[in-house]
């Protein structure tokens, strides 16, 4: 009895036994009836108090111990979250385990008792093991044959309680809390150990945000696993303050096993020179197009193309001044002329007969519609939702997606090449212009090309070159403007003037790079994808040229190459070479700005052509475009000498071209080749090896269907 009132007394509270039980007479199926108060937490450990028991009618005894004087009253417990299971086999069959399991998912059950397992202590430990690792047990399996009892209850259920405390704690002010919440979000956040299932992130990935951070990814490692389990969590509301927070994770060092956290909070700095925005807002006002027809017609002595870009920088002050009267701070603005129309209707409820006040509320009513209007308007194109409804703004929705365009779109810092980390906004400006600058801006020496290479391709017969140079209308050129019937001829002049003169301005071909985090945790400059704007001229010139090549395309492009071409289709499997002097003009007279967080940094002459769309060094060549030269998929047979013949042709064609391999990216897969010869080539070429499936261009690649 002993050993049973240990088990009973780590339960919780004995209340009841059969006479079987007490009188010893069957203890391999021993019965006895706990309370248990599920809002206590379970130590674990046996607090031992020897059991008495007392006659009772209906085959069970009362307990009574020494720490109870009092008889255990009769009571009914409140329904538990308890199954059981059936059956001579026990828990031992796996499908009994799995579907166990499942049910506990499915019901979120926390506390779980089980009869007749019948679970050897081999078996009872591979199931803690293997399918309910975060859960704890307890069970009889040392004191019989088998475990008769288990119980077993989830180390997540007091977790949760603060998960839904954060999220009760959704006020309208902002907070932050940081720790190690000894839980992750997904499956991103750990490596090696076991899976990561929904059931455990779910409440805990919808309380609140975490703030951006530079640094280890994952903060904990035991050596074997590593995880990301220390966070700094805010609400949606901490980005409105205004002030700098960044969050970095350094190497934990040599006596922890956790990565310190630092906050760094400061004063928003005053932003410098920012990049020139147009908001569709400002063409809902009645004085837009009378503004700008009023200053448009500015005299200017020059070119046609030099003309429209004067005019267009002479409006952009008046555009300005438009914003600053009726605009600015336009939530603000919302706010005042609702509160004016609230109280001039209560004012006219007392004064009903009253034309003045009829009249002014007249006016106030479409007022406040109006401003209304433009602030969707004005919301929809800063977040780039077209679904936003005026019962958006305020929503939690609406503050979530503010959060999330905000911390992906700031950058707090960046790790330099020297290993410091730079957090002023200047200084983080200056590292994206150093890198950029020597990617784009400084020359590379290539080879010559051997034009009798380019010419034995496919080649423009003369009825494909006559689409290519015909005279551009204003029908090829016609775009949707609010003010075209203003600035609509002059723009058409100076696109039609590009194509007989070939001269284009630098300032229509300077180009503002944004930068896209690649990943959710970005340290390094290289962890950013660039996005190029370009100036809205320059836009339609390119269109004109896209619309003309795109009719020349099917005649000099291989029937292997189907991507992006009408009427092909890239699963069913480009090499364009031709001289087009405009294209090329394109090319040679881009310059570079960056822009991070929001302000503008450096200018410099782009050397190396358009990096993304256009060969680089495009001018001796005559060379204007190679596309999917940077992503493209090569077969060799499986040995070193077919490999390092493909593998040197392709050093030439970057000797020629100027485009090197990346060898971060490039990845080379196996299929039946051998050991010894699989690691001679991985060592030769210095690629990574891959595993299939693989996606290429988006479409997944299997083995099996390669070889069926």
């Amino acid at each position: 009895m002993k050993c049973l009132s240990k088990i009973a007394s780590v339960l919780r509270k004995p209340l009841q036994c059969d006479k079987l039980t007490s009188s010893l007479s069957r203890l391999s199926y021993a019965r006895v009836l706990v309370e248990v108060d599920l809002r206590v937490k379970c130590s674990g450990k046996p607090q031992f108090d020897p059991m008495h028991i007392e006659a009772e009618e209906e085959g069970w005894e009362l307990i009574k111990g020494k720490k109870n004087s009092k008889l255990a009253k009769k009571q009914q417990l409140p329904p538990a979250e308890a199954h059981a299971t059936t059956g001579s086999d026990g828990l031992n069959s796996p499908l009994k385990q799995h579907e166990i399991v499942n049910l506990l998912k499915k019901n979120k059950v926390d506390v779980c008792v089980l009869l007749e397992t019948k679970l050897s202590s081999t078996k009872f430990a591979q199931l803690n093991k293997s399918r309910l690792k975060q859960w704890k047990f307890l069970a009889n399996v040392d004191a019989a044959s088998t475990a008769r009892i288990v119980v077993f209850w989830n180390i997540f259920l007091f977790r949760r309680r603060l998960w839904e405390d954060l999220r009760k704690w959704f006020s309208t002010s902002p907070w932050i809390i940081m720790g190690d919440f000894n839980s992750i979000l997904s499956e991103a956040e750990k490596h090696r150990g076991s899976p990561v299932s929904n059931y455990e992130v779910d409440d805990f990935r919808g309380c609140c945000s975490d703030l951006g951070y530079t640094g280890n990814h994952f903060t904990w490692s035991n050596g074997s696993i590593w995880s990301k389990i220390d966070r700094v969590l805010v609400n949606p509301f901490w980005f409105t303050l205004q002030m700098l927070s960044h969050v970095h994770f350094p190497p934990p060092g040599a006596f922890s096993d956790h990565s310190p956290a630092t906050v760094q909070l400061g004063a928003m700095q005053l932003q410098g020179k920012r990049a020139f925005k147009f908001y569709n807002m400002w063409t809902a006002h009645k004085q837009f197009l009378e503004l700008v027809g009023a200053n448009w017609h500015l005299p200017v002595y020059g070119s046609i193309m030099f003309t429209l870009c004067k005019r267009l920088k002479h409006l952009k002050g008046h555009l300005k001044t438009l914003n600053r009267l009726h605009f600015s701070h336009i939530s603000e603005r919302v706010l005042r002329a609702a509160a004016d129309l609230e109280s001039h209707q209560i004012i006219l409820q007392n004064d009903k007969d009253n034309p003045q006040l009829v009249l002014q509320e007249k006016h106030l009513r479409p007022k406040l519609i109006n401003l209304k209007a433009a602030e969707n308007m004005f919301f929809s194109q800063k977040l780039k939702s077209t679904f936003l409804k005026e019962c958006d703004k305020g929503s939690s929705f609406f503050h979530a997606l503010r959060s999330h365009r905000h911390r992906k779109n700031f950058i707090p810092a960046i790790l330099c090449d020297n290993g410091t980390l730079a957090t002023s906004v200047q200084q983080v400006g200056g590292e994206f212009v150093k890198y950029y600058q020597s990617l784009l801006g400084t020359a590379k020496v290539i080879s010559p090309l051997d034009e009798d290479v380019v010419y034995s391709g496919p080649c423009l017969d003369d009825s494909s070159q006559a689409p290519l140079l015909a005279t551009v209308t204003n029908t090829d050129i016609k775009m949707l403007c609010s003010s075209w019937s203003i600035v609509g001829e002059d723009l058409c002049a100076a696109i039609k003037d590009f194509f007989t003169s070939r001269d284009l301005l630098k300032q229509v071909n300077n180009v503002v790079i944004a930068l896209i985090p690649k990943s959710a945790n970005v340290v390094a400059v290289v962890d950013f994808r660039p996005i190029s704007y370009c100036n809205v001229i320059y836009k339609v010139i390119a269109k004109v040229l896209v619309d003309r090549l795109s009719i020349a395309l099917k005649s000099i492009i291989s029937p292997s190459q189907n991507a992006f071409l009408g009427g092909r289709n890239m699963i069913d499997n480009i090499n364009l070479v031709f001289p087009v002097h405009l294209v090329m003009k394109c090319v040679e007279t881009t310059s570079f700005s960056m822009v991070v967080n929001g302000e503008v940094f450096g200018f410099f002459h782009g050397t190396r052509g358009v990096r993304f769309n256009f060969h680089p060094k495009c001018s001796p060549q005559r060379i204007s475009h190679l596309a999917f030269a940077d992503d493209i998929l090569l077969v060799s047979r499986g040995d070193s000498l077919s490999v390092h013949f493909l593998y040197e042709q392709l050093l030439t064609f970057g000797r020629i071209s100027g485009l090197g391999i990346n060898d971060e990216k490039s990845t080379i897969y196996f299929g039946g080749v051998c050991d010894n010869t699989n690691s001679l080539i991985l060592q030769e070429i210095g690629f990574r090896e891959g595993v299939f499936p693989l996606k290429y261009l988006g479409v997944p690649l299997s083995p099996h269907r390669l070889f069926s």
